[in-house]
């Protein structure tokens, strides 16, 4: 989505169809015109291309990847509930995480790890814990008794994203929060196995 901007200077009205949950977050790109939920109807349109084809259609080299950050922003509202569980840690440096990535993927044996990995850092001193792990389960909670459960408050990635961008630092294995974190300009500690994939 960080080539949008590049598409609409060349004087396209840009388009972007992606999965419903996603929809608030690509509309704040510059460049974009119109977000679109995937399954709805398309507007008419001239040409289409899959954004991962973009770098090769823009004849991208290492040297002119779009590297502007922030590219995406958060919802300026959330949810009352999400605004009062921000507020819930002690002063000091708010740390979000995540330990796990979709157990569907096919290496997600060599990224997952568990929540107890994490614990450490809720005793660090003025330090406030807090979980972006979506789908955290009762028993990976209970391993984190210090951290702040953000995850019933992020029903979309928008939630998520206005989470995100109130951490000082975001630490989290490879998977969707990573991306997020750099495309909102935060910092990120990612963690990696020890034969990560070759583009980290």
């Amino acid at each position: 989505i960080r080539y949008a901007p590049l598409v609409a200077a060349k004087g396209a009205k840009v388009v972007v169809e992606c999965p419903a949950p996603l929809t608030g977050l690509v509309a704040s790109c510059a460049g974009v015109s119109e977000v679109v939920a995937r399954g709805t109807e398309l507007p008419p349109f001239d040409l289409h291309a899959p954004l991962m084809n973009l770098p090769g259609l823009m004849a991208t080299r290492a040297d002119t990847i779009p590297a502007d950050t922030p590219y995406l922003s958060a919802p300026k509202r959330a949810g009352a509930e999400l605004k009062k569980a921000l507020e819930q840690a002690a002063a000091g440096k708010k740390i979000g995480i995540a330990w796990a990535g979709n157990p569907a993927n096919e290496n997600d044996r060599n990224r997952s790890c568990g929540a107890a990995r994490f614990a450490r850092l809720a005793e660090a001193p003025n330090v406030g814990l807090f979980n972006l792990q979506k789908d955290a389960s009762s028993a990976a909670l209970s391993q984190l008794p210090l951290a702040v459960d953000l995850a019933p408050h992020l029903d979309d990635f928008g939630a998520t994203a206005f989470a995100a961008e109130r951490m000082d630092l975001i630490v989290t294995v490879d998977t969707a929060l990573a991306h997020l974190a750099g495309a909102l300009g935060r910092p990120v500690w990612l963690l990696l196995p020890c034969a990560p994939e070759w583009r980290w």
